[in-house]
């Protein structure tokens, strides 16, 4: 995710630089300095905007905005310039829309959701907070993905449907049901992967 945070940050001609425990400090990222390890967050001037792009670990996520919103960062969502965004959609702070991506009107995105490249997410949708809309996902009018879920790539979620909190669509399946929170459905249509 953090390629996907860098080019739509470029895109969009703004600056950036990177914390991350795992890159080495004084590299690049899509040309973007990495700073050193998330350790030095509290270090920063509290006029940079922070934005998470760690991506598969919506906890992860959730840890990381909390902890720099209460340092006193601003954490604005980032929106691609390639992306379509209604003006009547509501987006969370922390939140990402990627290229290509469809946020429809009256739509909610939460705090900390991954709208990804080519995914749509409809009209009256909701998109959790700490949610990932994978890559050409796709949520249509009024359906609900919860908290922490997981809408895999090419996955159709059917008007009307809710996807639990903390639930895992697999990719390219067809949810034409509710989806109670925590489980896992896979196929067209969607079934509970039995564990």
């Amino acid at each position: 995710m953090g390629c996907a945070a860098a080019e739509a940050i470029a895109a969009a001609g703004g600056d950036a630089a990177f914390l991350d425990d795992f890159a080495p400090t004084g590299g690049t990222l899509m040309g973007f300095p990495v700073l050193g390890p998330l350790s030095l967050l509290p270090k920063l001037r509290k006029d940079f905007r922070f934005v998470c792009a760690a991506s598969g670990d919506g906890a992860f996520r959730k840890k990381l905005l909390k902890r720099a919103l209460r340092l006193g960062f601003s954490a604005p969502p980032i929106v691609h310039p390639f992306a379509v965004l209604s003006p009547f959609a509501a987006l969370g702070s922390g939140s990402f829309v990627l290229a290509n991506a469809c946020v429809g009107p009256l739509a909610r995105i939460g705090r900390g959701c991954i709208v990804n490249t080519g995914a749509v997410v409809e009209h009256h949708c909701r998109a959790g907070s700490f949610s990932h809309i994978c890559p050409q996902a796709v949520l249509l009018g009024r359906a609900k993905a919860g908290d922490f879920s997981l809408v895999g790539a090419g996955a159709i979620v059917l008007p009307g449907v809710t996807v639990g909190d903390g639930a895992v669509v697999g990719a390219g399946s067809v949810v034409t049901q509710n989806v109670e929170a925590g489980a896992t459905v896979v196929g067209a249509p969607a079934r509970k992967v039995k564990p």
